[in-house]
């Protein structure tokens, strides 16, 4: 990141980045991020934590899925399986990393995924006070 950067921001947001980097990126990526938060300031990772963060709070959220649920759910379902379309490329040219043997392969299990989710009983409710 530019130099000029450093120390400039309160909240440094990362999401997702794992499909982008590869393992031997993230430390410098983490270290970047260090650098240009405020002292003080607040970086938030969905995938790590490295590079000298303290007060680290772990948040787990879980995310429905179905095809067929609240809208919330099925923006959800469309986000992570264009998620997946966008890796073909990345995970063919790394030769399938065990798992897929060739694109019609890899189509073939995206599409399974897909139908999958898409058959989910998803409940989602909200309590109510009385």
């Amino acid at each position: 990141m530019p130099k000029e950067w450093e120390n400039s921001f309160k909240l440094v947001h990362q999401c997702l980045l794992m499909a982008g980097l590869q393992v031997e990126h993230w430390l410098k990526a983490t270290h970047e991020m260090y650098h240009v938060v405020v002292p003080g300031g607040w970086v938030q990772l969905r995938e790590l934590k490295l590079a000298g963060f303290k007060n680290i709070c772990i948040e787990h959220r879980s995310i429905p899925l179905s095809g067929w649920g609240s809208r919330n759910s099925q923006e959800a379902m469309v986000n992570w399986i264009e998620v997946f379309w966008a890796l073909k490329t990345p995970t063919l040219n790394g030769g399938g990393f065990g798992y897929i043997n060739s694109e019609s392969e890899f189509d073939k299990m995206i599409n399974e995924v897909e139908q999958e989710w898409d058959q989910l009983i998803c409940i989602e409710s909200q309590s109510t006070t009385l």
